[in-house]
């Protein structure tokens, strides 16, 4: 029986940068001259353990993971939080210790750590608190689309003041509080304002 391992590279141009992945194969070809199938083997890491390493570093210090992405070719993108604002250093320090903390002898990757920036949307209702006072943009579930100033968060949703028409006055409008809860929210984000007041 012989046993061959080998490696097929593939590169490509991909939004100005050349990416090339790695794909490792197993072929068996047995005494008698036939072949097994082609075994395919691409060792991913686990979303979930970065998520738990991720957590383990981040507790008690008002900073938190919003999303985690491993792609193709271990790509890890990790998204982190606060309750108040992150840093570039507070990034670093959550780079240094997952790069620690995975073993690049078993399973090689490319960490990607930020903060979840001002122009994603807020998926967390830690999230929230933070941004009361400010302008947001809000898509149901149902399609409605709503702007207005977050007022106030709790467990349950959010409280948004939106300007609306007032019925028989063209050009008057009033101002009013919706409640909306969280799972009810489709999208939510923060309108970036660069006016200086």
């Amino acid at each position: 029986m012989l046993i061959l391992n080998f490696f097929e590279i593939h590169c490509r141009i991909v939004k100005k940068y050349y990416l090339c992945t790695l794909k490792s194969f197993l072929i068996v070809e047995e005494d008698e001259g036939t072949k097994s199938p082609l075994f395919y083997s691409d060792k991913m890491i686990q979303k979930e353990k970065i998520e738990a390493l991720a957590d383990n570093f981040l507790e008690n210090q008002g900073m938190f993971v919003v999303d985690i992405r491993v792609q193709s070719g271990n790509r890890i993108l990790v998204f982190m939080d606060g309750d108040g604002p992150v840093t570039i250093d507070d990034c670093q320090k959550l780079s240094r210790y997952l790069e620690s903390a995975l073993d690049r002898e078993k399973e090689d990757f490319e960490l990607t750590v930020s903060s979840a920036g001002a122009d994603r949307p807020l998926v967390l209702p830690r999230q929230f608190p933070k941004h009361i006072g400010r302008m947001i943009s809000v898509k149901t579930k149902e399609g409605e689309l709503l702007e207005g100033i977050l007022k106030s968060t709790h467990e349950d949703g959010i409280e948004i003041e939106i300007e609306i028409n007032i019925p028989g006055k063209k050009k008057e409008k009033t101002t009013v509080c919706k409640s909306l809860p969280f799972n009810e929210l489709a999208s939510v984000n923060v309108v970036l304002s660069f006016h200086k007041k």
